[in-house]
């Protein structure tokens, strides 16, 4: 029979996270099929990164309530907001407040992924997200990767994201920037840029 394919996601770490009062955190994941054109945002061709909030397109984050678990858009926002259910969830993991950099080493496999997102002009007149999820078969995809700080009292806090734009037989390996909804650079304590430590590789299911 024909392989299908397969995404292999390793959150290994982090480096110079922001400040927080809570020493724990938690990385999310999603797959998402990534619009050639119009949908959610553009490609930076010099890093292979997938910018979702450049442009002041569409803001996405993790649905991390537990108030509200469904997905949720507001178009009340500018630019509106979409919160997306977390494909993947690391460990919640103690960090040294002197160093902050968290090391999970979680590694999950995914098989399928959100359809691609629309535009948010369309989102704007009326469009829905799509719901549900659509089988991998070798489709070019983003990973949406967000940063939190576990706060069991408080809610817990968004620290930054990180999205990579993947094309079938390849993927990323590296330190990658966390960055604002908003497309900006998180600074950490030291002052430099906070990061985290990722591969992905999209490949076929081994049979």
């Amino acid at each position: 029979g024909r392989q299908g394919w397969c995404v292999d996601i390793e959150v290994v770490g982090g480096r110079d996270f922001p400040p927080y009062n809570k020493a724990s955190c938690f990385v999310c994941a999603t797959l998402l099929g990534a619009s050639g054109e119009g949908g959610v945002g553009g490609a930076d061709e010099d890093k292979g990164l997938f910018f979702f909030s450049h442009g002041g397109d569409l803001l996405l984050d993790h649905n991390v309530s537990k108030i509200t678990p469904q997905e949720h858009l507001s178009r009340n926002t500018s630019p509106p907001r979409f919160n997306l259910n977390a494909q993947m969830r690391t460990r919640t993991v103690k960090v040294d407040q002197g160093t902050l950099q968290p090391s999970w080493a979680d590694r999950f496999l995914c098989t399928d992924a959100h359809p691609p997102l629309p535009s948010a002009a369309e989102l704007l007149r009326g469009a829905s997200p799509p719901e549900g999820r659509t089988r991998l078969a070798g489709q070019p995809l983003a990973v949406l990767f967000t940063a939190h700080a576990a706060d069991p009292i408080g809610g817990d806090k968004f620290l930054g994201m990180v999205d990579l734009r993947v094309e079938a037989g390849g993927g990323a390996d590296g330190w990658f920037d966390l960055r604002s909804r908003e497309g900006a650079p998180v600074t950490g304590r030291s002052g430099g840029t906070s990061s985290l430590r990722l591969k992905v590789r999209y490949h076929h299911r081994p049979p």
